[in-house]
């Protein structure tokens, strides 16, 4: 039944196991943690929190994600000290400076102040995105009628006329 359990790699592993190698539950269990443990995620300290920064191309937004999926592997933590470590870690921006002239008490109070300047740089994002994508359409159309500019006999047309005058 407890073999059932086990996926993929735990299963392998067991597979090898010489049948009389192990004789109680509690040498299995000693054996499998050995072999296993180092695949666990290991706990989360407060210090470590104050270690997180936000990377220059990440928006605000995954940057709160990435924290937030952090902090809830922390072992004790502490509302305040979490405040202080996101604000921290904040890449120097409009939004960071509003959290140091007027301090967040919770992380809640974060987010929600957080959700306007998440809105603001999707929308420009998307924006920039349009506008790219403007700039080389309007990019193809100006090469090409350049393209077939060069291509009319305008130029021929003086030059035969001057040359018959």
């Amino acid at each position: 039944m407890f073999v059932d359990t086990l996926a993929e790699i735990a299963l392998e592993w067991f597979n090898t196991i010489l049948s009389s190698s192990i004789n109680s539950f509690a040498k299995f269990k000693r054996v499998f943690l050995e072999r296993f443990s180092a695949n666990r995620a290991k706990p989360v300290e407060m210090a470590d929190m104050f270690d997180i920064r936000q990377y220059a191309e990440e928006s605000l937004k995954q940057f709160l994600n990435r924290f937030t999926n952090t902090s809830m592997r922390v072992v004790d933590p502490n509302e305040g000290l979490l405040v202080k470590a996101l604000v921290k870690g904040l890449r120097a921006s409009s939004f960071g400076e509003s959290l140091y002239q007027i301090p967040p008490k919770t992380l809640v109070e974060i987010r929600q102040r957080a959700a306007v300047e998440i809105e603001t740089e999707e929308a420009m994002r998307h924006k920039k995105a349009g506008d790219k994508r403007a700039l080389t359409h309007t990019k193809i159309e100006r090469d090409t009628k350049t393209f077939r500019r060069e291509r009319t006999p305008l130029g021929l047309g003086r030059i035969a006329g001057s040359s018959l005058m």
